[in-house]
C-alpha cells in the first residue's frame, strides 16, 4: 500500500465535540472552510455516540488555516476545537505499519502487572477500552483461594490500539499502585514480558527487574505487606501529594478527554477553620460545574492540596468544564484541571456510577 502523504497534509484533527455530534454536523460546519472530502468521528463501540474527537479531510491543503480558524465555533452547544493532524507523525506511523509483520497488524495481547487486589476485570476493561476495542480481559487468580494474583492479560482487536494503551498506561497509578503494561511473547531485551507460563506464579516473569521492582516482587512472594511499603518510592513533586491517580504535576501522562476531571488548588486545608468546609466547596463546585453539563458525582478530599473530583454524565460536559475552569481564580487561588480515566475514578469512588 503506497503512502499518501498529501492526504495527511489535507487533514485536521477535531476535538471537544459534543457526544450528540454527527458526521453530517461536522461536515456542514467544516465546509465553511472549504470542500470537505471525508469526515471520520471516533465513536463508542457500544453506544455509537461520538467520543469527542475525529478527523476531517479536505480536497485542498490551502483551506487548512481556515479550518483551524473555526476553533471555538459552537456545534451542538459545545465549542469545537481544530488543530493540525500532525502529518509527520502520521506518515511515520504509516511507515512503521508498512514494515511491521502481519502479527503486529492484527490482534495484540498485553500483560498488565502490579495490580491492586481490589481491581476487577470490569475495572480493567473500563480503563483500557478507551484506546480501542478490547476482545477480552483475563485476570489471573489463585485456583485454591480465588484471590487475584496481581496480573492480567488484555487482548486488543487491533495492534495499534494496544500499543497506544501500552504507551499511555505503563506506569499509570490505579488504586495507588503504578501498573506495568507490556507486550506478551517478546524477549526481555525488547521490553516484553514473556509468555503465559513465565507469568503464572509471579508477575515479573520474563523481564529484567529493577532494584525497586525486585524488592516489591520479593515482598509479594513472602506475603509481607510491610516489605512492599518499604520499597523506594518514585519521584514526586516537592510538597505536593499525589492524588492516587497518577496526575501529580510531574506526571507526563495526558489521557484523552473523559467524563471525569480533577480540580486542584481549590483550597488549602491548613487555613480552613470550619470542619465542614468541604461541604461548602462541594456546593460551589457543583453549582459552577452544573453550568457545563449534568454532574453525577463530586468529592472533596479534605486532606489533599485542594483536590476536588468531579464526574459528568458526558465527555462534552467534562471538557467544557475543564476548559472553563482551567487557570481560573477561586478564593485567591488559581485552579488547574486535568482529565481522569473513568476506570480509575470508579476504583477510587465505587459509588460514583
Amino acid at each position: 500500500m503506497a503512502l499518501d502523504a498529501d492526504r495527511d497534509l489535507r487533514t485536521v484533527f477535531t476535538y471537544q465535540l459534543s457526544v450528540k455530534a454527527s458526521e453530517d454536523d461536522v461536515f456542514n460546519l467544516m465546509s465553511q472552510a472549504g470542500k470537505v472530502r471525508d469526515v471520520r468521528l471516533i465513536t463508542d463501540r457500544y453506544t455509537r455516540k461520538c467520543k469527542g474527537f475525529g478527523y476531517v479531510e479536505f480536497y485542498e491543503r490551502e483551506v487548512i488555516p481556515k479550518a483551524i480558524a473555526l476553533s471555538g465555533t459552537p456545534l451542538r452547544g459545545v465549542p469545537i476545537m481544530v488543530k493540525f493532524s500532525e502529518a509527520e507523525k502520521n506518515i511515520a506511523a504509516q511507515q512503521e505499519r508498512l514494515i511491521a509483520t502481519q502479527a503486529n497488524s492484527g490482534p495484540l495481547r498485553l500483560y498488565v502487572g502490579n495490580l491492586h487486589a481490589h481491581v476487577t476485570e470490569k475495572n480493567l476493561e473500563e480503563i483500557f477500552s478507551p484506546f480501542g476495542p478490547v476482545d477480552s480481559v483475563n485476570l489471573h487468580k489463585d485456583p485454591a483461594t480465588g484471590q487475584p494474583k496481581g496480573f492480567a492479560f488484555v487482548n486488543y482487536k487491533n495492534a495499534p490500539d494496544g500499543r497506544m494503551a501500552m504507551d499511555q498506561l505503563n506506569g499509570y497509578e490505579i488504586a495507588g499502585m503504578a501498573i506495568k503494561v507490556g507486550l506478551v511473547n517478546e524477549t526481555p531485551a525488547a521490553g516484553g514480558f514473556g509468555g503465559d507460563d513465565n507469568l503464572d506464579d509471579n508477575e515479573g516473569g520474563g523481564m529484567q527487574l529493577t532494584a525497586q521492582s525486585r524488592a516489591m516482587l520479593m515482598a509479594r512472594l513472602q506475603r509481607d505487606p510491610n516489605a512492599a511499603a518499604a520499597a523506594p518510592a518514585g519521584p514526586a513533586a516537592p510538597g505536593v501529594p499525589n492524588d492516587g491517580l497518577n496526575h501529580d504535576p510531574g506526571c507526563t501522562i495526558a489521557p484523552m478527554p473523559q467524563r471525569c476531571i480533577l480540580l486542584r488548588n481549590m483550597y488549602d486545608p491548613r487555613t480552613e477553620r470550619d470542619l465542614d468546609f468541604d461541604q461548602d466547596i462541594k456546593e460551589d463546585v457543583g453549582e459552577e460545574c452544573g453550568k457545563y453539563g449534568q454532574v453525577q458525582h463530586i468529592d472533596v478530599d479534605k486532606t489533599s492540596a485542594g483536590f476536588v473530583f468531579v464526574k459528568f454524565d458526558s465527555v462534552a460536559g467534562a471538557t467544557a468544564a475543564k476548559n472553563a475552569l482551567e487557570n481560573r481564580w477561586f478564593n485567591q487561588k488559581m485552579i488547574t484541571a486535568a482529565f481522569l480515566l473513568e476506570g480509575s475514578y470508579g476504583l477510587r469512588f465505587p459509588g460514583s456510577n
